[in-house]
């Protein structure tokens, strides 16, 4: 009797054990799914406000180059003094609602974007640069600037941004912790992995220096040992390993801030011919916002 109650204890704990195999894989499954899939929506709604943000920036500028058009054609007309506040306007929304985790639209203060979200703050950047453009041009309108501010503020502001647009990336440089949500409040780790942006050189040197400085321990630690051998032969050199893998969707937003940048040197170079008055054709001072029109259109059918 022993002997069989012995097996069929045996026999309950491997069949519990088969349907616990057969139960926790295809649970873990469906968690693993559950997580991707609010990912994917996260990652999608993150995607489709940052378009929106462009096409309305692409609209704006669309308006305000046809607004200078016309105030070409009508010089009697006062739309010169309109468009200037376009801009400002323009300024002001990208300042407040460019990024959903800063302030006004999430919790995080300004003093913390300026430390750990480099996107973030190369959004305030180009917000500071329309709004001086805007109260630039208001003052040029009436008469307030000199001649050379009047030749080069502008110009110089367009350049500003349009260089800023090469070292402008979505994705990656929020400084956030993968996973983080707006109602999760003000984020109690510091962001993983150094934030490689514009403004913060010190940071990125320093990350630099640490990581060779784990590479060369870690490579000085095996040294003279089979297993350092094999990783070194089959490990690429530090320098490839900074080579930094560009997916399809990195390469599309990296083409379109090339040309967006290029549109925004014409812009600056047409506008100071227009302001610096070299040439007497009449048909220069309709070059600048013509191509600010066509940076408007880049802006509307930019895709992520």
């Amino acid at each position: 009797m022993r002997e069989l109650s012995r097996v069929n204890h045996l026999s309950s704990l491997l069949l519990l054990a088969l349907a616990l195999a057969a139960v926790i894989p295809s649970n873990l499954h469906a968690l693993q799914t559950a997580d991707n899939a609010a990912a994917s929506a996260a990652a999608a709604a993150e995607k489709a406000a940052s378009e929106l943000n462009h096409q309305i920036a692409g609209f704006a500028l669309i308006a305000i180059a046809f607004l200078i058009i016309a105030g070409l054609a009508w010089q009697k007309s006062r739309l010169r003094f309109v468009w200037p506040f376009l801009f400002i306007a323009m300024g002001l929304f990208l300042a407040a609602w460019s990024d959903a985790e800063i302030w006004p639209r999430g919790p995080l203060p300004w003093t913390w974007m300026i430390h750990h979200d480099a996107e973030a703050r190369q959004h305030k950047i180009y917000a500071l640069l329309l709004v001086a453009m805007g109260i630039i041009e208001f003052l040029a309108a009436r008469g307030k600037l000199t001649l050379r501010w009047q030749r080069w503020s502008f110009p110089a502001l367009a350049i500003c941004g349009a260089i800023l647009l090469t070292m402008h990336s979505h994705g990656g440089t929020s400084g956030l912790p993968p996973g983080w949500q707006p109602s999760q409040g003000m984020p109690t780790s510091p962001p993983a992995g150094p934030i490689v942006a514009v403004l913060d050189p010190v940071a990125m040197q320093d990350s630099a220096a640490e990581t060779e400085h784990a590479n060369h321990g870690h490579h000085h630690h095996g040294q003279g040992t089979p297993v350092a051998a094999a990783e070194e032969a089959t490990t690429p050199s530090n320098h490839q390993g900074h080579h930094h893998q560009m997916t399809p969707e990195m390469l599309r937003i990296q083409r379109q801030h090339l040309w967006m940048m290029m549109v925004g040197i014409a812009v600056a170079l047409f506008k100071f011919l227009a302001d610096g008055r070299f040439l007497r054709n009449q048909a220069v001072l309709y070059l600048w916002p013509g191509a600010m029109a066509i940076l408007g259109v880049l802006l509307v059918f930019y895709r992520e």
